[in-house]
């Protein structure tokens, strides 16, 4: 089990993220890992307070604190007020100098004297404390204090999290072609089998100017400078991975590999012992998905690209999956299909190339972008898929939510993992031939409904008036801006204030729109018959995920509220959009009660249904005050006092649903 992180990483869109901030997000990091070492190794000394004329300890826990003594000659006066018969603490007492220096060191380019050189190093010191205390009656002592400080090292190491760095496609393309273009050898091709060519045939350049970049290129190629800085100082396990946002084809990805060779380059000179920098494509929307396996096949069948997977020692490749922009490039039901799919067949397509295949799930916390109860989630992924091997992401309110109870928190790890090993170690039985049809045409049916809603003309006039998406736009919270662009467009628009808004305003839509259309088509080209459906409800996992999580998203929703929200639009077209979405939520609605063979929603977690019943009445007039203040903000009256009470009322339906974007 491992901890990351994109904080202070993620850049995709946000100016604020640099070089400069990332790098002191390094620091940072490694800071909270070394205190808590510290502490550690504090506590472990003060309990470790046995002489050797009544617990002896081994001799090389003696000689290397003399070796020790014997370089650094200041830790002979720290360790002078401890007997030398308590050989236990004199130890700690040189871990806790040494961690000190290492702390240090942090942000300085150069080692302080007694610094640890790796975290191998300390862990062997460690090793060896450990082994004598077993050797000299100290189990209980290993037991319930070393043990549990040697648990915390493997886990956090020198660097607490790892950082995942994410930057979009075009960023490094665009950097890619400035600095080709800087060299002599002249620009490089626009299209993409040029640049595949061209990566393939170029050795990177061994020299650049980097100030004569474009602002936006030369924090790119800072940014990758750094991560070489990070990796000759601290090795590559603080580095969690380069993720490619919008990876589109295998030149994205090459492209990447270019620039990291490069900016090594700069440093060292070298551009044969370039070490493997973990490189992730990220594929969101519809089309990325089902392009994802054939990108993934036409890279691994790089040989440039084999031969970078092969200097790590082992073949292995992550791949991330986007659950929110694909939910909102292709609707719920398309979008958990076209994912479904994805995994499975990039899974085959790393099984052909052998290569260990690892997918990281881009999950948000709310329905709309692939929340919902996380080991069921996990129980409905294809095997083959997971394999023992699981990264996934713990975004918002869910981090509150799942682990600042420590007792919550180890629950949930705990399920996940054993979703983890259950997945992959019993064989689950093969959706049936009929079943991944009746897939395919609900989902085609559910992406032309979808479709047809979102590019309908009123379609974001509706959205722009009957959610509060302005106001949640102009909050001062987010990983990012709200848009990628400046252009205002369903397109430009990320998916966490997408979701944010639909849920503020009662809809919910993105969790279930599109479904209910999708079922009953199939069922009246099947002459009635619901037999397939509700077998697939039973015996698939991932079906059954499916209806589940749509079943508490309708749940959750009010039309009568959602309703008032369309009030404060009133024309024509935003009508249309309304009955679209009205009726497509009765479909839905009754499609799952029909496929469960119930009479109401929840009705078979009845612990769930009620606490959904007993909140909703508490939220709905927070729901009407924030109607009523949007009436008179958007009339004209953008007093300061109106828009705090707005984003009051925002906070309050977000406590209240226990849920944002």
């Amino acid at each position: 089990l491992s901890f990351g992180t994109w904080i202070g990483g993620d850049r995709d869109g946000h100016p604020f993220v640099t070089a400069v901030i990332t790098r002191k997000t390094f620091a940072r990091l490694r800071r909270a890992a070394l205190e808590g070492h510290l502490a550690g190794c504090r506590r472990l000394r003060n309990q470790a307070v046995m002489s050797d004329q009544q617990v002896p300890s081994d001799s090389t826990l003696q000689d290397c604190i003399a070796r020790s003594c014997e370089q650094w000659p200041e830790l002979s006066d720290l360790l002078a007020p401890i007997s030398k018969l308590e050989t236990y603490r004199c130890f700690l007492r040189m871990l806790e100098f040494r961690l000190e220096r290492t702390l240090a060191s942090i942000n300085s380019n150069d080692r302080a004297d007694g610094a640890f050189e790796s975290l191998g190093e300390f862990r062997g010191n460690l090793d060896l404390l450990r082994e004598s205390m077993l050797t000299n009656r100290g189990r209980r002592i290993v037991e319930q204090y070393l043990q549990p400080w040697i648990d915390l090292v493997d886990t956090f190491g020198f660097h607490f999290a790892a950082l995942d760095i994410r930057q979009n496609s075009e960023a490094h393309r665009q950097c890619m072609l400035e600095v080709v273009a800087l060299q002599s050898s002249g620009e490089a091709p626009s299209s993409i089998a040029g640049l595949a060519s061209f990566l393939q045939l170029n050795q990177v350049p061994s020299q650049i100017e980097v100030n004569r970049l474009t602002k936006q290129s030369r924090e790119v190629f800072d940014t990758f400078t750094l991560l070489v800085d990070e990796w000759d100082e601290w090795g590559g396990t603080p580095i969690g991975g380069c993720i490619i946002s919008m990876t589109h084809s295998a030149v994205d990805v090459l492209s990447v590999v270019w620039l990291w060779r490069t900016a090594w380059t700069q440093r060292f000179d070298d551009s044969k012992n370039v070490p493997n920098l973990p490189i992730i494509p990220l594929f969101e929307t519809i089309t990325d998905l089902r392009n994802a396996a054939d990108i993934l096949n036409e890279l691994l069948g790089d040989s440039g690209y084999q031969q970078y997977l092969a200097i790590s020692g082992h073949r292995h490749q992550t791949v991330m999956v986007g659950y929110s922009d694909s939910t909102k490039d292709g609707g719920y039901l398309t979008a958990c299909w076209e994912l479904h799919q994805a995994q499975e067949r990039l899974a085959a397509v790393a099984a052909q190339h052998h290569v260990e295949l690892t997918v990281f799930h881009g999950r948000g916390g709310s329905l709309g972008r692939g929340g919902g109860p996380a080991a069921r989630a996990i129980r409905s992924l294809p095997q083959q898929a997971v394999g023992g091997r699981l990264r996934v992401t713990e975004q918002g309110e869910v981090l509150s939510e799942r682990y600042d109870d420590p007792v919550i928190a180890h629950r949930h790890l705990e399920q996940i993992i054993s979703a983890t090993l259950l997945v992959s170690a019993i064989p689950g039985r093969a959706p049936d031939s009929a079943w991944v049809a009746a897939m395919e045409q609900l989902s085609a049916e559910s992406l032309r409904k979808y479709r047809e809603l979102v590019e309908h003309p009123g379609f974001l006039r509706y959205f722009d008036c009957a959610t509060p998406i302005s106001e949640i736009e102009t909050l001062p919270i987010g990983s990012r801006p709200a848009r990628r662009g400046q252009r205002k467009s369903l397109s430009d628009l990320r998916a966490i204030p997408w979701t944010f808004a639909w849920t503020q305003s009662r809809h919910f839509l993105p969790a279930w729109f599109g479904l209910g259309t999708a079922v009953r088509k199939f069922v009246d080209s099947n002459e009635e018959d619901w037999s397939t459906l509700r077998a697939m409800y039973a015996h698939w996992p991932m079906f059954r995920a499916l209806i589940d999580n749509a079943e508490l998203a309708l749940a959750k929703a009010d039309m009568r509220i959602a309703h008032s929200y369309a009030s404060l639009i009133n024309d024509e077209s935003s009508n249309e959009v309304w009955q679209l979405i009205s009726s497509e939520f009765d479909r839905s609605r009754g499609a799952i009660l029909l496929i469960k063979e119930t009479n109401e929603l929840l009705a078979d977690i009845e612990w769930l249904r009620s606490s959904v019943l007993k909140r909703n009445p508490y939220v709905d007039p927070l729901n009407l005050a924030q109607i009523n203040l949007l009436r008179r903000l958007r009339s004209d009256d953008s007093s300061e006092d109106l828009v705090g009470l707005v984003r009051l009322s925002i906070q309050g339906i977000a406590g209240g649903m226990r849920s944002t974007g």
